[in-house]
């Protein structure tokens, strides 16, 4: 396996950082959401590559050898001894059914050999846990499935946009499936957060919204603990979400925004009345290491030899750790040693669980996946 890292600058096109590559079969990249209004960055990958398969996705910010950048376009081409990649595409309506749309992508990528599955997909056209579900569910358990949610550089708005061997667009949701006995996949996800307060049950909620916790006022309780959720203070404090109070499959949910009238609390996904929450705290030192944690996960198995490590990191990081979320992406690359990163800023993160081992839509977390292949 070999790996070839690219940049593009406006009028000069893309350009090889490092030694040139001829006939990869995979190019992965990832672009500002100002990038792609015109064909200009995805034609010159294509015309750079013409056979291989071309998926990317919009960002809320770009990772590249450990840099943080802003306004950007990257690329890694990949080129394999012995394993082969295969590329799904389906473009879903908005609000459509995401689970049947990730069902759909499972079935064009199912077949011998497949160890893993890499998926970018529109963070607001459709429920993207619905479609991580559906793809995951049809998939054989052992089969790895990372990826993220595109950006809009951090506006939440209502387009983000991916695609495969197009240029990305609304509802779109694209993936690539690795295959072959050389193939090596490993991964590594963590947040770094620490909890604040008890955990407290989720008592009403609607969509996104939560109403009441613990039978009281939502807002009232998680002001008591934060201050002013309309400041900045709610950054640095998303929720633990946990279908039953004793449950391992917990995720990370960025809080988004307030209803002060209702005094309810914003997220950024759909938060089951029944399930339980508990507040956390955000401490840079702190989601530094869980950056790293989830790199040395990933690195643990990569055999010796060539690697490309794909990073996911939760755009909430990014508001919380403002110009030091550079020392958890430098995390991420010293422990990837010789392997480059690449990624991207995300409104979800998709990785199995750390406990579990079930694949899941995350928040305010960092996703790790290292590409290898065996001699």
């Amino acid at each position: 396996m070999r790996v070839a890292m690219l940049c593009h600058s406006p009028g000069q096109g893309w350009r090889f950082d490092g030694p040139s590559m001829e006939d990869p079969q995979l190019v992965i990249w990832f672009a500002a959401y100002d990038q792609v209004k015109s064909t200009e960055v995805f034609d010159g990958l294509r015309g750079l590559f013409p056979k291989a398969l071309v998926m990317g996705c919009t960002t809320n910010g770009e990772i590249y050898r450990g840099d943080v950048l802003d306004g950007a376009s990257v690329a890694a081409a990949v080129r394999f001894d012995s394993a082969h990649v295969k590329g799904a595409f389906v473009r879903v309506e908005p609000q459509g059914d995401a689970r049947a749309a990730g069902r759909m992508l499972a079935a064009q990528l199912k077949g011998a050999g497949l160890k893993g599955v890499f998926v970018l997909a529109d963070a607001f056209g459709f429920n993207g846990a619905d479609l991580v579900e559906g793809l995951a569910a049809e998939l054989p358990p052992d089969v790895i499935v990372s990826g993220g949610m595109a950006g809009d550089g951090g506006a939440l708005g209502s387009s983000t946009k991916a695609g495969l061997d197009q240029v990305p667009c609304d509802g779109g949701a694209a993936a690539i499936g690795f295959y072959g006995q050389t193939m090596r996949i490993s991964h590594g996800v963590a947040g770094g957060w620490d909890a604040l307060g008890p955990l407290r049950h989720i008592t009403r909620a609607e969509g996104s919204v939560v109403y009441e916790l613990d039978g009281q006022p939502a807002l009232d309780v998680y002001e008591r603990l934060v201050g002013d959720a309309e400041t900045n203070a709610r950054l640095r404090h998303p929720f633990c979400i946990k279908p039953e109070a004793d449950s391992q499959q917990d995720v990370i949910w960025e809080v988004v925004g307030v209803d002060r009238q209702n005094k309810g609390i914003v997220f950024i996904d759909q938060v089951p009345q029944g399930s339980w929450g508990q507040i956390m705290r955000g401490v840079d030192d702190h989601l530094v290491d869980g950056a790293a944690e989830a790199a040395r996960k990933a690195v643990a198995e990569k055999p010796a030899g060539d690697a490309l490590g794909l990073v996911v990191s939760c755009i909430g990081r990014k508001w919380v750790m403002g110009q030091h979320v550079g020392d958890e992406t430098e995390a991420v690359q010293e422990v990837a040693a010789d392997a480059p990163t690449i990624g991207f800023f995300s409104y979800g993160e998709v990785a199995p669980h750390a406990r579990t081992g079930v694949c899941t839509l995350h928040h305010a977390s960092v996703s790790v996946t290292m590409l290898s292949e065996a001699a």
